[in-house]
């Protein structure tokens, strides 16, 4: 799927809200490439948290927040992260 037919957010700060919880290789790099995918389509996170304080450092935790994501926007933006190197696993839930 190009940037060109995702599906889009609907910016609605009272709309469904998108949470990704992403862990992966601790690395300067992880950060930027996990924001990418979000970037090109224009979106901006309301909340970002990422932390390396868990072991021996080795391991990042992201925590992504979004609102107005359909469904179908963050199934394809959590199935883009989990092909981004040094990502090992992407859960995502949704409130409203």
């Amino acid at each position: 799927m190009t940037a060109y037919n995702m599906p889009r957010a609907v910016p609605n700060a009272c709309a469904a809200r998108t949470y990704f919880f992403v862990s992966g290789e601790a690395g300067s790099e992880l950060l930027p490439r996990l924001l990418n995918p979000f970037i090109k389509l224009g979106l901006v996170p309301y909340r970002i948290h990422a932390s390396t304080e868990h072991g021996s450092g080795e391991e990042m935790s992201v925590e992504l927040r979004f609102a107005g994501l359909t469904p179908d926007c963050a199934d394809a933006l959590a199935a883009r992260c989990r092909s981004i190197i040094g990502v090992r696993s992407v859960l995502t839930t949704a409130s409203d």
